[in-house]
């Protein structure tokens, strides 16, 4: 750091620029890091308050005041967070609770445990500091003292100076570069091993365990990337797991990981950090930085933030359900699961644990650390069909739980939706027939156990021994079955002598491992509670598998959450999770809250499942949780009924992190009732359809866009086609395209559409005329032969999806109807995004799925609409109408009165003249983004007029804004 910026340090420190505690703890931070502190943890979590400034491992917690509080010392009443609490009573508070943290989770080879603690108070100006042992003691000189340049260089050796207290922190932020060179490493051993019966086998079960989710990696490239990189995250799991239970476990699929040495190097890596303290989902950040989004988007992963998942957890494990679970425990009798059917990297498992152990109840009844984790693994059941999400989530709970399990975790990879299949059709892996449980090898083996046999208590021992004899083939285990019957023993020796075959032909690292996840799954049937998770947002047209897909569509319609009609293929895998584990797993009266995608609460495709659930709470979370990706809302169900609220960040407030505590986004959020407003129907309705018309499919684009440096010569159009990143057409395009020039047009997208104008076009090739015919013989076109062979090929494999490409272009006559196409009296605007936008279409363009087109009955009239849709007094009234998170669509049309122009209404010739003049404004600032020209509009007063004027227009049609 230069001089400059270490003396705009020290200056922002000693001289804050306002009273404000936020401003004050800034500086600290900030001064903290310039001297050389690395790890400094802002609004730390203890217990059930937030601790300024945490600095873990060296013993050190910073409570930041702001500029009045400290005016009478910390001993004032008041000046704490709790009413009438002193600061130093709430410091002493979060040392205690601290310390007491510290102890669970230290190991004993861990050094300098003798380090006292310090405690300071400070408003960056005055500071009060202590050392704690047992008893605090105010540190000579620094009783209320003011910080100088003078002084400031002691306290920095104090707190630089002071000994390391055990590991290192790990620290969510670029988790993977620890690992980058055991993952190297593994890739070299993949390549070697490549090809080995159990390589072959564990990524054969590993791929069809993908393939039942409904979606899988497409390319063998593909599929050995992911192979390796969830064997990877699986290692990592198991071996946190390991070092902190000191127990061994195994690797299912991953257990084609035979090098000792690269093990122990990862163990080593492993080791250097302390993975336990640190609060969180620390995993989940590892997973997300390792794994492509275009993976996670596929398998439908929004992982949920922890503010939110402690939130949750909080709402749905009430203080009545610990306090009789604690009972049911101590009376030795079953209190009921909490079950995360989806869970993911264990984001909720873990605060679920954090929610029993820390309460007042559980601290009430002062359990042991080894009762309190006994109950705990009792109570705690979690279910994945992702393979590494299981070992994520044991070794999230093992990070968490506060002594070393007597027995196995309750987590289990599974389909949680336990959906019945044709065994005759598919390549099923597990279902209950003549009462047999049912596993099938590779090749098709049938390995059967006694439904009597599987629901032993012993089960998980009895098939390790089970599994582990028949991969030596030694002789069936002495004891095993002994009270079945002599025809269920029979079946059950017959299993044992398939599975020897199977672990001599197939390999035989994986069938114990295998077995019990599979019958884990079939064993939790009603025995939840509580039901917590966030579930798959996958949509059935995004479901590869035929079978997968086939199944969920029957499964909607036996628990009537079918959409039907032009929503079936947007019925979201979300609605079918919640109905089938709250009818499989749930308990009689057990309560559950989801975090599902925001058309839960709005789209017309969840209406069924709305009408089937019918939440007693409902939060509209927006896109709080994941704001690079989706807007999200919350259900609960089986608690009291109460009115829906939105979430919203308060004014000049930080959105929320991923890792930050519930307690920091409560401040700085609010819940607002929402209220719903009466619907009043547009003028723009014909019979019962809005008159607005969607554009054209006109995908794929890597048959039919040109990049740009196309040229014209002698009638003909020469250029290359756009390359695909997506779906079904990745990596392909850069086809070489020769056509008519007459097969040149411009297309506008949503991406293109500005308030009151356009952007650059787009050009695609397409054999239409100029009335939206398509051309007689095209197909003699060597290029256009070639296209419709490709989309032949590669086409999606819907029922629904056109068999052509000449069908796909104009599906339902989209394109076609565009014709003929009007200058000057068309509106466009989009049919997604988060606010309206509109523009007149002033040249013969084609419009795309993304755009809705309406027809006017002249240029004032299309300017006057074109106002209303862009005015920014109407957005908020626009976004309370829209069915889905990304959705604008047509709905508006039917909930707000937008009246037809008037030309003898003088408020309505105002606002054509007052869109004219935005249209110019927004011209002349056309390089801009689409909110630059908004704030050009703003700026011109242009927005202002247009804004009062349609507040009058929209009074006058009787609207109720």
């Amino acid at each position: 750091m230069t001089r400059v910026s270490e003396s705009n340090v020290l200056s922002r420190l000693l001289h804050p620029a306002d009273k404000k505690e936020e401003t004050r703890r800034s500086n600290i931070r900030e001064w903290l890091h310039h001297i050389g502190i690395k790890d400094v943890r802002v609004e730390y979590t203890i217990g059930y308050g937030r601790a300024d400034i945490y600095l873990p491992n060296k013993r050190v917690i910073i409570e930041v005041k702001d500029g009045d509080k400290l005016r009478n010392g910390p001993n004032t009443p008041g000046t704490g967070s709790k009413y009438e609490e002193t600061a130093f009573e709430q410091l002493s508070r979060y040392l205690e609770e601290e310390r007491k943290n510290e102890q669970r989770y230290l190991d004993d080879d861990d050094e300098n445990t003798d380090q006292p603690w310090v405690g300071i108070i400070t408003d960056s100006q005055t500071w009060y500091i202590w050392e704690w042992n047992y008893t605090p003691k105010a540190v000579a000189g620094w009783d209320g003292t003011r910080l100088r340049k003078g002084n400031i260089g002691w306290l920095s050796n104090f707190i630089l100076n002071r000994k390391q207290v055990g590991k290192e922190w790990v620290r969510p932020e670029n988790l993977s570069e620890i690992f980058e060179g055991p993952l190297k490493d593994l890739h070299d051993m993949y390549q070697n091993e490549r090809g080995s019966p159990d390589v072959e086998t564990q990524r054969a079960l590993w791929f069809r365990q993908l393939e039942i989710s409904g979606n899988a990696p497409q390319t063998e490239d593909d599929k050995d990337e992911l192979f390796v990189l969830h064997s990877m995250l699986i290692a990592i799991s198991v071996h946190i797991s390991t070092i902190y239970s000191k127990t061994d476990r195994r690797f299912g699929f991953a257990s084609w990981i035979k090098g000792t040495q690269w093990s122990k190097n990862l163990v080593e890596k492993i080791q250097q950090y302390n993975w336990r303290q640190p609060r969180g989902d620390i995993l989940r950040s590892l997973y997300m930085e390792m794994v492509d989004k275009e993976y996670r988007h596929l398998y439908g992963e929004y992982y949920t933030p922890d503010w939110l998942a402690e939130k949750l957890c909080e709402e749905v494990i009430d203080d009545g359900y610990i306090r009789e679970h604690i009972e049911a425990y101590f009376n030795g009798k079953y209190g009921g699961c909490v079950t995360d059917p989806s869970c993911g990297s264990g984001t909720f498992l873990y605060h679920a644990a954090k929610r029993i152990m820390e309460s007042e109840i559980v601290k009430a009844a002062t359990m042991t650390d080894a009762q309190i984790t006994d109950m705990l693994v009792k109570t705690l059941v979690g279910i994945d069909i992702h393979p590494v999400a299981v070992e994520m989530t044991k070794a999230n709970l093992i990070r968490v739980l506060p002594h070393k399990p007597q027995s196995p975790l309750r987590v289990y990879q599974g389909d949680s939706l336990q959906v019945d299949r044709d065994i005759k059709k598919d390549q099923s892996l597990i279902e209950a027939e003549n009462n047999l449980f049912v596993i099938r090898s590779r090749g098709g083996k049938k390995i059967c156990f006694p439904l009597e046999f599987i629901m032993y208590e012993s089960f998980a021992t009895d098939v390790e021994r089970f599994s582990t004899a028949a991969s030596r083939s030694e002789s069936f285990p002495p004891g095993l079955g002994n009270n079945l019957s002599r025809e269920k023993k029979d079946v059950l020796l017959e299993a044992f002598q398939t599975l020897t075959d199977v672990c001599h032909t197939e390999g035989n690292d994986i069938w114990a491992w295998y077995t019990i996840n599979r019958v884990g799954v079939y064993k939790l049937g009603g025995t939840a509670s509580r039901l917590i998770s966030n579930p798959p947002w996958v949509r059935a047209s995004f479901i590869q598998n035929r079978t997968r897909k086939t199944e969920v569509e029957k499964l909607a319609k036996a628990l009537g959450v079918w959409a039907g009609g032009k929503n079936a293929t947007s019925i979201n895998l979300g609605a079918v999770f919640v109905i089938q584990c709250v009818k499989l797993y749930g308990m009689n009266n057990a309560v559950s809250g989801w975090v599902l995608p925001w058309s839960a609460i709005k789209s017309n495709n969840w209406q069924a499942y709305r009408n089937r659930a019918q939440a007693d709470v409902v939060w509209d979370l927006g896109r709080l949780p994941f704001p690079k990706h989706s807007e999200a809302c919350v259900n609960i169900f089986g608690v009291e009924k109460k009115a829906p609220h939105k979430m919203k960040l308060n004014k000049d407030a930080e959105p929320p992190r991923q890792h930050d505590s519930w307690s920091t986004v409560e401040a700085k959020t609010t819940f607002v009732r929402i209220i719903k407003r009466k619907k009043m129907a547009s003028a723009w309705i014909k019979g019962t359809r809005a008159m607005a018309r969607q554009g054209a499919t006109i995908t794929p684009l890597c048959l039919l866009e040109l990049l740009d440096g196309y040229n014209i010569k002698d009638g003909s159009v020469r250029g290359v086609t756009v390359r695909s990143t997506q779906g079904n057409w990745k990596g392909r395009g850069s086809y070489d395209v020769v056509v008519p020039e007459m097969w040149l047009h411009e297309i506008l997208t949503g991406n293109n559409l500005l308030p009151y104008t356009w952007g650059e076009p787009r050009r695609v090739v397409i054999p239409i005329d100029s009335d939206g015919n398509f051309l007689d013989g095209a197909d003699e076109n060597e290029y256009w032969k070639k296209a419709l062979g490709l989309y032949n090929t590669h086409r999606g494999s819907g029922s629904n999806t056109p068999k052509t490409l000449d069908a796909q272009l104009d599906f339902n006559g989209k394109l076609s109807n565009q014709f003929p196409i009007s200058e000057g009296t068309t509106v466009i605007c989009n049919g997604s995004g988060s606010s309206l936008r509109a523009a007149r279409l002033k040249k013969k363009r084609l419009i795309d799925h993304t755009l809705y087109r309406i027809s006017t009955k002249s240029i004032n009239e299309a300017l006057f609409l074109a106002a209303i849709l862009n005015a920014d007094c109407m957005q908020a009234r626009y976004y309370d109408t829209k069915p889905s998170k990304f959705h604008i669509n047509t709905n508006f049309w039917f909930e707000i009165p937008i009246p037809r122009f008037d030309k003898n209404n003088p408020d309505h010739v105002e606002l054509a003249k007052l869109s004219k003049r935005a249209e110019s404004v927004a011209t002349s600032a056309i390089k801009m983004t689409k909110n630059g020209i908004r704030d050009a509009l703003r700026e011109d007063g242009v927005s202002r007029d247009i804004d009062l004027t349609v507040a009058r227009v929209m009074k006058a049609a009787k609207s109720n804004l």
